[in-house]
């Protein structure tokens, strides 16, 4: 696996404007010198090593002076959380991260993840900051079922699927117990609106931005995010 770099993409409110939070994301050196995500750049077995890579590069982010008033969202694999060696290996340095400063931290629990993985470590997670978000709704693993079975902080929703009968079940669920609800991959206007006269106005998508990567030292010649940007 080459070296990641980590990158913000934010969380919009579709009637402000007003950026509400930021996910976290694994960026690679790509053809024609664009950065690509990690499917392609990550095998089997490295997705635990890329969650440790991007806690220690927020670590070194925040070391720098940096720092957020917004939540990050941030993504855990399922080989991390299926993993106990992984695990206890992901929570310490995401202890140390947390000492320079309490930044608010939302965790996203991936579609991939199994039901007893879940449960084994659902205690500890939420202990870890804001709360507790199921990531792309609908997919694999992340069903009405299991939105049911927690009290989840947060539901990320596809802009793709978001009408669907599953994801609008899924969306009154959610609002009827107060969970926060977001469209995710919105690329188009047409999109924004649907999703905004649905009653769902946290957005995230190249619509609003793209991913920018975070350059961590001066020798990155990657266009940084500008402080301006993510407080």
């Amino acid at each position: 696996m080459l070296k990641p770099s980590i990158a913000f993409q934010p969380i919009v409110c579709s009637d402000s404007g007003i950026r509400k939070a930021y996910e976290v994301l694994a960026r690679f050196p790509g053809a024609n010198g664009q950065f690509e995500g990690p499917l392609g750049h990550v095998a089997l077995g490295q997705w635990a090593s890329l969650d440790l890579s991007i806690i220690e590069m927020l670590a070194t982010w925040v070391a720098m002076g940096n720092r957020l008033r917004h939540p990050l969202y941030i993504n855990l694999s399922a080989e991390t959380l299926s993993c106990d060696d992984s695990f206890e290996a992901w929570e310490e340095q995401y202890n140390s991260f947390q000492i320079y400063e309490k930044t608010p931290v939302m965790l996203e629990i991936n579609e991939s993840v199994h039901s007893d993985a879940v449960e084994k470590r659902w205690s500890r997670l939420t202990a870890c900051g804001l709360g507790l978000a199921l990531d792309d709704f609908g997919s694999k693993n992340a069903s009405l079922e299991r939105l049911k079975a927690y009290p989840w902080s947060a539901c990320k929703f596809e802009s793709q699927s978001f009408q669907d009968a599953d994801s609008q079940a899924a969306f009154c669920y959610a609002r009827t117990n107060q969970m926060v609800s977001i469209v995710e991959r919105i690329e188009t206007a047409q999109q924004a609106t649907i999703a905004t006269q649905a009653g769902v106005t946290l957005h995230q998508g190249f619509y609003y931005s793209p991913p920018q990567v975070v350059a961590l030292d001066y020798a990155v010649t990657a266009p940084a995010v500008q402080l301006s940007e993510v407080v």
